[in-house]
C-alpha cells in the first residue's frame, strides 16, 4: 500500500514500499512456519496425551472397567442365589421326603394301635368264648345225664321180641344193632363190638364160623331205628361169609325181651366196646 503525498508547490515528489514488504515478509515467514509444522507432524507421531480425545477415551475406558466389575459381581450374585435355590429346593425335597416318612410311621403306629385293640378284643371274645364253652359243656354233661336217665327210665319198658323163624331146627342168635355198634346176645352172655370194628372184630367172626357151623343156624339182626349203620356193615360181612341171617326192626330203645329164645338174666353187657 503505498500513500501519494501532496505535492507541495516546490518539493520533488517520492514514493515509500516499505508496509508492502513488511507485510509481504510475515506472510511468507507465517507460511514457512506453517509448511515446517506440516511436515513435523508427518514424521513425529502425535502422542495421546496431545490428542484432545484423550481425556474422554481414559473416562470410557475407566467406566467400562466400573461396568464390567459391576457386571462380574452380579454374576457372582446370581450363581449365590441360584445356589440357594438348589439348596432350598434339596431341602424342600428333604423336608418333603421326611413329612412323609412321618406319616408313614403315624399310620403304622395307629395300624398298631389298632391291630393291638384289635388283639386285645379278641382275647376278650376267647376268653369269653371259653367260659361259654365251659358252661356248654356243663350243659351237655347236664343232657347227657339226663339222656341217660330218660333212656333208663324207658329201659323199664321192655319190647318183647316175637320171631317165628322157618324150619323145625332153626337156631337163632340174636344180634342187637345200635347206633354204637353189634350187641351179640348169645344165650346168657352179651358182647359188644363197635361199628367201626365189625369188619375185623375176632368176637364178630368167630360168632359167624359158629353160626355157620351150626345146623340150622341163623343170625338175626335186631335193628334199631338209629342202628341203620352198624346192620348195614355187619351184614355185608355175613352176606361175605354167606351166613344164613335174617332181621327184625326194633321200635323205641327199650329192653329186648327174647322170649323162650333168652333165658333171663339179671346180667349187663361190658361197658366197653370191643374194638
Amino acid at each position: 500500500m503505498y500513500r501519494r503525498k501532496r505535492v507541495r508547490p516546490g518539493n520533488q515528489a517520492s514514493v515509500s514500499l516499505f508496509s508492502f514488504i513488511d507485510v509481504l515478509g510475515g506472510l511468507i515467514g507465517a507460511l514457512s512456519l506453517i509448511i515446517i509444522g506440516v511436515s513435523l507432524s508427518q514424521v513425529v507421531p502425535e502422542s495421546p496425551s496431545a490428542s484432545p480425545l484423550a481425556s474422554p477415551i481414559r473416562v470410557l475406558e475407566s467406566e467400562i472397567h466400573r461396568k464390567s466389575e459391576a457386571i462380574e459381581k452380579l454374576r457372582e450374585s446370581l450363581a449365590q442365589r441360584k445356589a440357594g435355590r438348589d439348596e432350598l429346593h434339596d431341602a424342600q425335597k428333604e423336608l418333603a421326603a421326611l413329612t412323609d416318612r412321618m406319616n408313614r410311621q403315624t399310620d403304622r403306629e395307629s395300624y398298631l394301635a389298632q391291630t393291638l385293640a384289635e388283639i386285645g378284643r379278641l382275647r376278650a371274645r376267647i376268653a369269653q368264648l371259653q367260659e361259654s364253652r365251659d358252661r356248654l359243656r356243663q350243659e351237655v354233661s347236664r343232657l347227657e345225664e339226663t339222656v341217660r336217665e330218660d333212656r333208663g327210665t324207658v329201659g323199664r319198658d321192655r319190647i318183647e321180641v316175637h320171631f317165628a323163624g322157618r324150619g323145625l331146627n332153626l337156631k337163632p342168635v340174636f344180634v342187637e344193632c345200635t347206633p354204637d355198634g353189634l350187641v351179640i346176645r348169645e344165650q346168657t352172655q352179651m358182647k359188644k363190638v363197635h361199628w367201626r370194628s365189625i369188619s375185623d372184630s375176632d368176637e364178630f367172626s368167630q360168632l359167624m364160623d359158629r353160626v355157620k357151623a351150626t345146623p340150622g343156624g341163623s343170625i338175626v339182626f335186631l335193628v334199631r331205628p338209629d342202628g341203620i349203620r352198624s346192620f348195614n356193615l355187619a351184614s355185608a360181612e355175613v352176606d361175605k361169609r354167606q351166613v344164613r341171617n335174617g332181621k327184625l326192626p326194633i321200635p323205641g330203645q327199650g329192653d329186648l325181651d327174647l322170649g323162650q329164645y333168652e333165658k333171663r338174666t339179671d346180667e349187663e353187657p361190658d361197658s366197653g366196646w370191643t374194638l
